[in-house]
C-alpha cells in the first residue's frame, strides 16, 4: 500500500488479500474486513464475445455487429466476404459493422472475421471465426 494511514490509498495487489480496517476515537473502536480476490484472466476468445450471427434489417435488434470485451485495449477487427474481399475494418470496439459494403447492403451469407487485439496488461490475442449475416 502506498500509505496505509491515509483515508485514501493505492495498493498493488498480486494475490488474494484480506484487509482489516480499524476506525477509532478516544471512546470506541470499530473494525471490519474486506477480501480482495485476484483472479487470473487469459486474453482470449473466452473473454471476447463476437456474435456468430446478426440481422441488419432495421428492426432495432442485432442491427450492428460489435466486438464485446472489457479486456481488449487495442484491436484490429476485419471482416471478409467469401472471396476474401475486406468488407469491414475497425480499430475501436465502439465501431460496429452495419452489414454494408461501400454503402450498399451485403447479401445474406457467411463472412469470416479476424480479430487481433491487445488486452489490458499488454497480452496479445488472435481470434478467427465466421459470422452469418441474416435478413
Amino acid at each position: 500500500m502506498s500509505n496505509s494511514t491515509l483515508a485514501q490509498t493505492n495498493a498493488l495487489i498480486e494475490e488474494t488479500t484480506t484487509y482489516t480496517y480499524t476506525v477509532s476515537d478516544p471512546f470506541c473502536s470499530k473494525s471490519d474486513t474486506v477480501q480482495v480476490k485476484v483472479l487470473e484472466y487469459i486474453c482470449g476468445d473466452e473473454f471476447v464475445y463476437i456474435p456468430n450471427a446478426f440481422s441488419p434489417n432495421g428492426d432495432g435488434d442485432n442491427d450492428i455487429l460489435y466486438v464485446r470485451s472489457k479486456l481488449i485495449d487495442q484491436m484490429i477487427f476485419r471482416i471478409f466476404d467469401r472471396w476474401g474481399e475486406l468488407v469491414f475494418e475497425s480499430t475501436s470496439r465502439a465501431d460496429g459493422w452495419d452489414g454494408t459494403f461501400k454503402g450498399k447492403p451485403c447479401d445474406p451469407d457467411v463472412y469470416d472475421y479476424y480479430l487481433k487485439g491487445t488486452c489490458v496488461g499488454g497480452e496479445e490475442t488472435l481470434i478467427k471465426g465466421n459470422i452469418t449475416l441474416l435478413k
